[in-house]
């Protein structure tokens, strides 16, 4: 067993006291909620003591064996604890205050303990979220993204992979065998992104990873779904990012092809896309950076979309752990493949 709680249960006033550096007379653990996490356990913890919060958040590990395989092989929990650890005191985008973060060797077991944001407003990532809210966080991931645009900063967090990394890469190796669960489970897909699915699945998927090396490359949250953000933090219009397990050096527009092609519904994307990809680069260009034409990053969100026939079968195959958790599941898979089917995500494997 490791030094920290692995699990909610384990969590005692003794461990709760130590890290607050207050004293902690009792804490009572309440889950937030069906599907609230796929890849982590995410819970309210109620503490009584002085000096102390009256809530906090824990988030450790998804009860999901699968679940937990899938996020050491990928770095996802190492990601996040380090990015707490390192990056959020001074990120340019609100984020709760972390008060501990640690793991084991590798990353599984972890735990992180936050900051409760209250009074926020907070979207079902299944009903999907309205136009203002989406110019939200638009203009949020744009600040994010233009403040490390090409930096050389991000060759120093060594935790934070490129799209082109070697446990990436090996999702190649079981890819072919997954094909075969999505289409047992989705059978009435669009056949349009089959053929891509199996050239990616024949061979061509690495090449598909490498090609985002190719910049201009910035930090990405890389998860950035409803059920990560809070609207009208802090008594305002703020917008605060939760969930930075999946985050990455890569190109900025994939936050936006993740957004609007599997965490809203077909036809808000299809409604608002244009409006939201072009303000999106306006801000960027408000924001200093330069060189990077609206055309090009049209077609970087139009290839961020092929992601989704990608990750299809790797989807089908995870389990959501309850009702809203495979709802979400469910969800992202069939609007990510009506995404890619509609902007003719494909065009990229030419480019390959």
């Amino acid at each position: 067993m490791s030094a920290f709680p692995e699990t909610p249960d384990q969590v005692d006033t003794d461990w709760l006291s130590q890290v607050l550096g207050a004293p902690v007379s009792s804490v009572r653990a309440e889950n937030l909620g069906e599907g609230v996490g796929v890849m982590a356990e995410v819970t309210r913890l109620h503490l009584e003591g002085e000096d102390v919060p009256a809530t906090l958040v824990l988030k450790t590990a998804s009860p999901a064996e699968e679940n937990r395989q899938v996020a050491g092989a990928y770095g996802f929990y190492e990601r996040e604890v380090s990015f707490y650890r390192e990056l959020s005191p001074d990120v340019d985008v609100r984020v709760p205050r972390c008060h501990h973060a640690e793991m084991a060797p590798g990353g599984v077991p972890f735990v992180i303990l936050m900051e409760e944001i209250t009074g926020a407003r907070a979207v079902d990532q299944l009903e999907g979220c309205s136009e203002a809210d989406a110019v939200a966080i638009v203009d949020t991931v744009a600040a994010l993204h233009a403040s490390w645009w090409e930096s050389p900063e991000l060759e120093r967090l060594d935790w934070l992979p490129g799209m082109d990394n070697a446990a990436y890469r090996a999702y190649a190796e079981v890819l072919p065998a997954l094909v075969p669960v999505l289409r047992a489970k989705a059978a009435d897909l669009d056949d349009t992104p089959q053929a891509w699915l199996d050239q990616l699945a024949g061979g061509r998927y690495p090449a598909y990873l490498a090609w985002w090396s190719n910049g201009p490359l910035t930090f990405c949250h890389y998860d950035l779904r409803l059920d990560n953000v809070l609207f009208g933090v802090d008594d305002g219009d703020g917008v605060c990012l939760l969930d930075w397990q999946l985050s990455l050096r890569h190109r900025g527009t994939f936050d936006l092809s993740y957004f609007l092609g599997q965490n809203v519904p077909t036809e808000f994307r299809r409604e608002h896309q244009d409006a939201l990809l072009r303000r999106y680069h306006d801000r960027l260009v408000d924001l200093g950076v330069h060189g990077y034409s609206f055309e090009r990053c049209w077609d970087d969100y139009r290839a961020g979309m092929l992601m989704h026939v990608a990750s299809a079968p790797q989807l089908a195959a995870l389990d959501g752990g309850n009702e809203r958790g495979q709802a979400l599941l469910d969800s992202m898979l069939e609007r990510g493949w009506q995404a890619a089917v509609d902007l003719d995500a494909g065009f990229v494997i030419d480019e390959l």
